[in-house]
């Protein structure tokens, strides 16, 4: 019995390698229907709740807030209400939060010491420059 090895020596059959009158011929895939044009994935759909916004009454006003927001402003009211969980999430968030503020500060410093040393080091240039100028 003649095993499809050795028509093509150079192909090795096995895991993943499925014999070359198997596969799919180029052009042709193996799923005809596909993915439906218009179809979103998760991260399309998340996206586009974040970017959604939704009306609520805020004192005595409408206001019109994204949804992320929304969803914050709700966590924040069931935690003042009791909801125990809602009061765990809202207090991680702020906790989360200041740490982000802290973190932000510290770049923003170490940005303005570079900027410090970039123009020190640029009118020391400038005023050497300067200086080799009036030697002419």
């Amino acid at each position: 019995m003649e095993n499809n090895n050795t028509v093509n020596s150079n192909y090795e059959v096995g895991y993943g390698k499925p014999p070359k009158h198997t596969q799919f011929k180029p052009g042709y895939s193996g799923n005809k229907k596909g993915r439906p044009k218009g179809s979103t994935n998760l991260f399309t759909a998340v996206e586009k709740l974040q970017n959604e916004r939704v009306r609520i009454v805020h004192n005595g006003k409408q206001k019109s807030i994204p949804v992320p927001e929304a969803i914050l402003r709700k966590t924040g009211m069931d935690a003042l209400n009791g909801n125990a969980k809602a009061q765990k999430t809202m207090l991680d968030y702020f906790e989360k939060n200041e740490r982000l503020k802290e973190e932000i500060a510290q770049r923003v410093e170490v940005l303005r010491q570079d900027d410090r040393t970039l123009l020190e080091e640029t009118i020391k240039e400038y005023t050497e420059g300067q200086a080799n100028d009036t030697t002419k």
